[in-house]
């Protein structure tokens, strides 16, 4: 997703200060600096961490754009390990309860070529089941005793709570066939510990050629709704909600689409709905990193990485597929004004109806 994905961008220089040590000046004698980027999810078979350093120096940045030593630790220089912890009573850590090393990856993920090497780059892995209740830390140690280790420690936000409902769809209802549709709505059981939610929509279609038959299957990807803060509270029963309607469907995917091709209809198939649940510190981050509005300007306080900067915090995830549109949906919406120029048509008593703009008039049907 847009918000809970941690590989789609290429790390630069994060520089923030907090309640640790952590005030980097800009032009400074070099020294080591630690940027970390995970979202531990309990979920997912395997979870990945993201190593890798700032730079600071008198010089300007582009001396050290193409200088893998720069922007990643060499093999020798660091160990990743993840702890896990069960806090006590009163909130203490204590002594973890396990210990895993990550195993260093320089394939499974590449970057794209830009401004900076990506000669070196590496991630760090692990396939140890991360477990809801408890608390992990993530720690770099370096073999250099004169570079401080960097550590941060997150709760794992999950699939239960308290009234062990779950967190699950409530709509559309997966559990009965004729619930199983999409008309804008959605409500599901909050996930444990999160503070903010992202809502991703697919479309999925076909496109037709009228001249040749060609059929070519698509997807479209809709970022629906992200709930974060006071709005992400959920109700009593711990239930949380978008009410949308079919307007904000045809209106978000009509900007969303990319250009008709001449001589060709689409026809819808299916939607599938991910929800994606991030923890207290994603949502920071979030809050963090969004544009600046009034006159204030101030930014919200960003958890700590110790001796380091970046995201260590957790997410998961629920989806739902092959979810259709409401019954009278499915033979309206190419007539919406919105969507009436994207090509849309449906098939009906033996005949294909689509949507032609006709001056004076508005949307029509027309069929053959």
């Amino acid at each position: 997703m847009k918000y809970l994905s941690i590989f789609s961008c290429l790390v630069l220089i994060t520089l923030f200060s907090s309640s640790c040590d952590n005030d980097f000046n800009i032009n400074d004698e070099w020294r080591d600096i630690t940027v970390v980027y995970g979202l531990l999810d309990p979920a997912a078979d395997t979870n990945w961490i993201r190593v890798q350093r700032a730079y600071l120096g008198e010089s300007a940045a582009s001396a050290s754009y193409n200088q893998p030593d720069s922007l990643y630790y060499d093999d020798s220089e660091i160990e990743v390990l993840l702890e896990a912890y069960q806090r006590g009573a009163d909130g203490s850590l204590g002594n973890p309860l396990d210990t895993y090393t990550l195993v260093e990856d320089k394939t499974s993920r590449t970057l794209e070529d830009g401004v900076f090497t990506t000669d070196g780059f590496r991630l760090y892995r692990t396939t140890e089941t991360i477990e809801e209740g408890k608390t992990y830390k993530l720690v770099v140690k370096k073999t250099n005793k004169n570079h401080p280790e960097a550590s941060s420690t997150t709760e794992i936000v999950g699939m239960q709570q308290a009234s062990n409902s779950g967190f699950r769809f409530v709509l559309p209802n997966p559990n009965v066939v004729q619930a199983r549709f999409f008309n804008g709505r959605l409500e599901w059981y909050q996930s444990n510990l999160a503070e903010i939610y992202e809502v991703d929509v697919y479309f999925y279609y076909k496109e037709v050629n009228r001249i040749t038959g060609n059929i070519e299957h698509l997807v479209q990807k809709m970022d629906y709704a992200t709930l974060e803060g006071v709005q992400a509270n959920a109700d009593g029963v711990g239930k949380l909600g978008i009410e949308g309607n079919p307007n904000d469907i045809y209106t978000l995917l009509a900007s969303t689409l990319p250009p008709l091709k001449p001589n060709t209809l689409r026809f819808f198939k299916n939607f599938s709905v991910e929800i994606w649940a991030g923890g207290e510190d994603l949502a920071k981050y979030i809050d963090l990193n969004k544009p600046t509005q009034g006159v204030n300007g101030s930014k919200p306080e960003f958890p700590d990485i110790e001796n380091g900067a970046g995201l260590f915090s957790s997410r998961t995830s629920i989806e739902i597929d092959n979810v259709t549109m409401s019954s009278q949906m499915s033979t309206t919406y190419y007539l919406s004004n919105v969507l009436c120029n994207k090509g849309f048509a449906i098939v009906t008593s033996g005949d294909t109806c689509y949507c032609e703009n006709i001056p004076g008039l508005g949307p029509q049907q027309q069929c053959f």
